[in-house]
């Protein structure tokens, strides 16, 4: 929903699109947060062929605002951008099974590679699995 639409323009929208007749709504106005915009990041981390804290620190620049960033990459194969990333100033590195969720957030800045995505994700549905088979 727009910031500036009213009731009555929220009403009609969501009558038309789902056909149904709304008898009230209710809004709430919430205060972004901009520091987190842009605060998630994937990289390949394949492409670091070699090391190089250089081509890590110009990355992160591009990246918005800095800040405390997390980097959590996979076991395998992630070697060089591990040691690409490890000496920046106001980066923490970790392997995708050692992060906590206390790391995750008191992160500003998130940076995963492809490997940690999938591993995260897959951890995350655990819970439903489990209670699926239940």
């Amino acid at each position: 929903v727009h910031d500036r639409a009213h009731k009555t323009q929220i009403r009609q929208a969501v009558e038309e699109i789902f056909g149904v007749r709304v008898l009230e709504v209710r809004t709430m106005s919430v205060k972004s947060k901009p520091k987190r915009r842009g605060s998630l990041a994937v990289i390949d981390a394949t492409d670091f062929d070699t090391p190089s804290a250089k081509r890590a620190a110009e990355g992160l620049a591009a990246f918005g605002e800095p800040g405390r960033t997390l980097v959590v990459l996979g076991r395998e194969g992630e070697d060089t951008c591990f040691k690409s990333f490890r000496n920046l100033k106001g980066v923490a590195v970790h392997a995708q099974d050692a992060v906590g969720v206390a790391d995750i957030i008191g992160a500003q800045r998130l940076v995963l590679s492809p490997a940690a995505v999938e591993y995260l994700t897959t951890i995350a549905r655990k819970p439903e699995r489990e209670a699926a088979t239940a």
